[in-house]
């Protein structure tokens, strides 16, 4: 019986040719046996991150990832962690300094915008 559950999806789904809202949709299926069966089990979202490698899904993750947020305001145990804009250069692309060389995969850098996004949040709900 987790307090908490870390949950990253969608994007090879997306990858896969489902739509956002199919995407969403098998999200609720999961989402909604949690509230069943672990009512008390928080669940943190991360949005999808935007990648140089799928450069073109990039309206298709904007999408899935609102409709993620927007849950989340209705349900209290549901919280989404927006990464989409730490991720992001200058130029308002994804920055390639965060990832491996496949542009898909994050790396150490990467992972530390991560954290600083998570940590806090796991932090303020289950430490005393």
């Amino acid at each position: 019986k987790p307090k908490g559950i870390v949950f990253f999806c969608g994007t090879n789904d997306l990858t896969a040719l489902k739509t956002p809202e199919k995407v969403f949709g098998d999200f609720k299926v999961f989402f909604d046996a949690v509230k069943t069966f672990l009512p008390t089990t928080k669940v943190f979202v991360i949005g999808i991150k935007p990648s140089v490698a799928r450069h073109y899904l990039r309206q298709k993750e904007l999408s899935f990832n609102k409709l993620i947020s927007d849950l989340s305001e209705q349900e209290d145990n549901l919280l989404f962690i927006d990464v989409w804009e730490e991720m992001l250069s200058g130029d308002g692309e994804a920055n390639p300094y965060l990832f491996a060389e496949d542009g898909l995969h994050m790396n150490e850098e990467g992972y530390k915008i991560w954290s600083k996004k998570i940590k806090p949040l796991l932090i303020k709900h289950f430490l005393p």
